[in-house]
């Protein structure tokens, strides 16, 4: 019964969960992107 409880605790989290993911993910890549161009290792095309 336990086990029942916690796993629908975690899918009632899971879209905030994933959202936050997300955002955070998408803040990394274009960080990422932006040293890249300010290292000037990508040229844009």
């Amino acid at each position: 019964m336990r086990q029942q409880s916690t796993q629908t605790y975690g899918w009632s989290l899971d879209p905030a969960l994933s959202m936050s993911l997300k955002i955070l993910r998408l803040g990394l890549l274009t960080e990422r992107r932006e040293r890249r161009f300010t290292s000037g290792q990508v040229k844009p095309d």
